[in-house]
């Protein structure tokens, strides 16, 4: 009976992780509509992103406090505030103002392949090369063929690539592998720390973007930064913990290109099924690629 029991419990934690993998994956997608009414409605990056972190923060500390985790834990808060400049800095802005020079699907997929980062470190660090393989390797590559194919398809004419747009771009995606990367690296050191590092993520992007909005604007959040940040922060404050907490379970080879990737493909499909979205042929193909990649990940 008892390698019956632990098997079953093997199996059901196995569904928990699955189900708390796809709980990730809905909070992403679910930041997206948040983001183009941001953009539509013309919200400050900073500003936005400063808003996000208020909310984020003060859940972050709810959760931290309710937990009953230690506060003093100096290598989580280094990682944090380290892995919070990278994310305010690298997406608020650098990748936002290269939004606005440049590209936007390219842009974006250079903001994505922050996820080589914890790739690298589990591989190289971490032992996770015994568990890679060549079909995983395959399902990894087709999905950057799908990430390539959806960012040359989405930027069209909209923007062209200048020597600004890409000393921008790879800075953001030099401080996206960071901000990744400090969150792997947090769940390696102390695998239960993943809620002290939230709060030192939103304090530290907070004071680096209240800064840059005092000096630059001179004037607090309009009414559409409050609307977007505030529950761009609540789903930031839940996608944040989600996935350090998922990087004990999974490689990183296998989380980050399923958690960054599916929701991409899921907003496409979504517009194009409840919206009458057009998606053409490149779109298809780079989903039925994007999908057949993760499938080979998880062999």
């Amino acid at each position: 009976l008892i390698p019956c029991v632990g098997k079953r419990e093997e199996r059901e934690k196995s569904v928990l992780n699955v189900l708390l993998l796809m709980a990730l994956v809905g909070v992403m997608t679910a930041m997206w509509p948040i983001n183009k009414f941001a953009t539509k409605n013309g919200a400050r990056p900073e500003t936005l992103g400063m808003m996000t972190c208020v909310s984020g923060l003060v859940l972050s500390i709810l959760y931290q406090a309710f937990s009953g985790n230690s506060w003093g834990n100096w290598k989580i808060w280094g990682l944090g505030l380290l892995g919070g400049f990278a994310y305010a800095m690298g997406f608020f802005v650098l990748i936002t103002g290269c939004l606005k020079i440049g590209p936007v699907g390219l842009t974006t997929a250079m903001n994505n392949m922050g996820m080589v980062g914890p790739l690298i470190l589990g591989l190289l660090f971490f032992g996770e090369v015994k568990s890679f393989s060549l079909l995983k390797g395959l399902g990894f590559a087709g999905i950057i063929l799908c990430v390539i194919l959806l960012a040359l398809q989405s930027s069209g004419k909209n923007g062209s690539v200048s020597f600004k747009w890409f000393r921008m771009a790879f800075g953001g995606w030099l401080l996206s592998c960071m901000s990744l990367g400090c969150q792997y690296l947090s769940s390696r050191v102390e695998p239960n720390g993943y809620l002290l590092y939230t709060v030192a993520y939103f304090a530290s992007a907070l004071v680096i973007l209240l800064v840059i909005t005092v000096v630059r604007f001179r004037s607090g959040p309009n009414r559409t930064e409050i609307l977007a940040g505030l529950p761009s922060g609540i789903l930031a404050s839940l996608e944040t913990p989600l996935s350090m907490f998922l990087v004990t379970q999974f490689p990183a080879f296998v989380l980050y290109p399923v958690s960054v990737t599916l929701p991409m493909i899921l907003v496409l499909l979504i517009g194009r099924i409840f919206l009458k979205e057009h998606m053409n042929r490149t779109c298809w193909i780079a989903c039925i690629i994007g999908v057949l990649g993760m499938v080979a990940i998880n062999l």
